[in-house]
């Protein structure tokens, strides 16, 4: 379980400066969602863990040999945002499915945006899995969904992934987990009856989750004896009642819920010839990060590796995991491993001058080596993609050795910092892509706030993109180049409503609106180079 390539040092806190993202979503339920919280307009959301490209670092670092993926398949893509993405941003041939309707059809709009020849389709996972026309799968994704769906649903999913999943291929499976989830699941069973059982006939969903969070809280107010015993808990609901109505709806209050130990989900999957070969997050990784030397040697002593990973969940209070699992796996050598990583590129994500490093940090927080950070960072400043070995080289007279490199670029891939790249030759090919679906989703922000994500085709992944900039970037396309000009060109296109906003709340003082907008112009500017490397611009 150790890590010989662990952090050590001082304390330190990485924080991101990121625009804050406001999704609208209404959730209802019906008869053929089989008890599921559906949606007639639901977030458009992206997971980065379901980019492919993704899965190198983590499973090289993890001693594994990462599948070859020619074919993909996602199993509920909820808009289909992030499949369409990944399609654009690869030769990968993607398949998936989502039950509803309506995003299917968005979905498939978005492939056609880019005459792209992923097949998404609005079948239950029951359809799709018995489909005869079904390539093997080299990688199948599934986010959000194992906890949320029925025991039925989960067996369908298996035999897919027994039938389907190549050998060599890789299943990603993300699912709440105990024992960060123990103290909450009598709360959201109390919450749940409530919806069911106290609320008027014909309420809404969301007047469900008001008024059963409402009679939570009084319930909170008289101390009962359960709140006393898991001090924790007030703090964690006193969060969860400020979230999102429409969030806890779909996280509190689907019919079919619920949390596993890391034991059941192995006895499951190995059903499937599944072998765990490791966490999607980087992070997860670093056990000199997470863990105390005590709790380390604690863990090494447990020979069996599932009861390991149980274990470790109990230290680490974990509540969700986001795991990778192979079909045959396969171990490198340490020469294989290296030779495999020095071969990797990686680019700075986002501008050097928003990761602060932060030195004084709360208990309990990772502690991290500042002086192992900024070199690696000032390496990639000018967001050139370079291999490991190149940066290796670089860094050599910092005296930072390859596995403190490794060890740094998983903790900063974690924060989104760092991003994989992909091949020049493959670069290339899906250019013409990514460009067709950001053009789509560029004319969708003149009316739509709700995705803000663009593709990329040098990292074959989502980029977050607020809608703002967006519609500077679709005034660039119109031939606007200077903040004046594209402050103006926006300016001509905003609703009376997002004027006054802009003007703050003064709807005839076109100055200040425009001079807001000419701020954010210039700051957009700033951005240009970044989004050029990144292959947006």
């Amino acid at each position: 379980m150790s890590d010989p390539c662990c952090i050590q040092g001082s304390r330190l806190e990485l924080h991101i400066q990121d625009d804050s993202i406001s999704q609208r979503v209404m959730l209802v339920m019906s008869d053929w969602s089989s008890g599921y919280v559906t949606t007639t307009e639901y977030i458009f959301s992206y997971c980065r863990e379901l980019n492919p490209l993704r899965c190198r670092l983590p499973l090289l670092y993890a001693g594994y040999q990462p599948p070859e993926i020619r074919h993909a398949c996602e199993l509920g893509f909820g808009q289909g945002l992030g499949t369409a993405i990944h399609a654009a941003g690869s030769v990968v041939d993607w398949w998936a499915t989502d039950f509803h309707p309506a995003h299917a059809g968005f979905a498939q709009q978005l492939v056609a945006a880019f005459d792209g020849s992923a097949r998404m389709f609005d079948q239950s996972f029951e359809e799709f899995c018995s489909r005869s026309d079904l390539p093997e799968f080299d990688f199948i994704g599934l986010h959000g969904v194992w906890s949320w769906i029925s025991e039925e649903n989960r067996r369908l999913i298996i035999d897919f992934v027994r039938q389907r999943l190549r050998v060599g291929g890789m299943l990603y499976l993300s699912y709440n987990t105990q024992p960060g989830w123990a103290a909450r699941i009598p709360l959201r069973h109390l919450i749940d009856e409530h919806a069911r059982v106290m609320s008027p006939p014909g309420n809404s969903m969301l007047d469900r989750v008001r008024d059963a969070f409402a009679f939570a809280e009084q319930l909170v107010e008289v101390k009962p004896a359960y709140m006393s015993a898991n001090p924790q808990l007030t703090e964690q609901f006193h969060w969860i009642k400020q979230a999102n109505a429409h969030y806890l709806a779909h996280e509190f209050f689907n019919r079919d819920w619920e949390c596993f130990s890391f034991s059941r989900i192995a006895a499951s999957l190995n059903a499937a010839k599944l072998h765990f070969a490791g966490s999607a997050n980087p992070l997860d990784h670093l056990d000199g990060l997470l863990l105390t030397d005590e709790q380390q040697r604690f863990l090494e002593k447990i020979p069996d590796p599932v009861y390991q990973q149980t274990v470790r969940d109990f230290v680490l209070n974990q509540q969700f995991r986001q795991d990778y699992w192979i079909k045959g796996a396969r171990r490198l050598s340490e020469r294989q491993r290296h030779e495999a990583l020095r071969q990797q590129r990686v680019m700075l994500h986002i501008d050097r001058d928003r990761v602060h490093l932060v030195n004084n940090v709360s208990p309990g927080e990772i502690a991290i080596d500042p002086e192992q950070f900024a070199p690696i960072l000032d390496c990639l400043i000018d967001h050139r993609p370079k291999t490991i070995a190149e940066l290796e080289a670089e860094l050599e007279s910092e005296g930072l050795g390859f596995c403190q490199l490794l060890s740094g670029i998983l903790a900063l891939m974690s924060k989104n910092i760092l991003v994989p790249v992909q091949e020049d030759s493959l670069i290339g090919r899906v250019k013409p892509q990514t460009g067709g679906l950001n053009r789509f989703l560029l004319e969708m922000s003149q009316d739509s706030d709700n995705i803000v994500h663009l593709a990329s085709p040098v990292t074959s992944g989502g980029v977050v993109v607020p809608r703002i900039q967006q519609r500077f970037l679709l005034a660039m396309t119109q031939g606007e180049g200077s903040p004046e000009a594209l402050a103006d060109r926006v300016w001509t296109k905003l609703d009376p409503g997002e004027r006054n906003r802009l003007s703050q709340g003064h709807g005839e003082l076109k100055e200040a609106g425009l001079a807001k907008l000419l701020d954010q112009a210039r700051q957009f500017v700033t951005q240009l180079p970044r989004l050029r490397a990144l292959g947006i611009v």
